[in-house]
């Protein structure tokens, strides 16, 4: 599951990150003059994640548009 966590708790990005990889986030990108953490973490971490202070869990869901000439159902 990819997800967009925003810290709120800025001077502590890397310490929320340390405790991010320790639930399995990967591939994560550390924004910090923007307080944003992307990566991916298994499901099973988000309650986890949503319940941490200072974290904001935002999963990314993909958008699909069809062409202005499509039918509409």
């Amino acid at each position: 599951m990819v997800l967009t966590l925003a810290l709120e708790a800025q001077g502590d990005s890397e310490r929320l990150v340390a405790e991010l990889k320790a639930l399995g986030l990967r591939n994560e990108n550390l924004l910090a003059a923007i307080g944003i953490v992307t990566g991916q973490v298994p499901e099973t971490s988000l309650d986890r994640l949503r319940a941490m202070p200072g974290i904001v869990v935002e999963v990314d869901e993909e958008v699909s548009i069809l062409p202005p000439d499509a039918p509409v159902l």
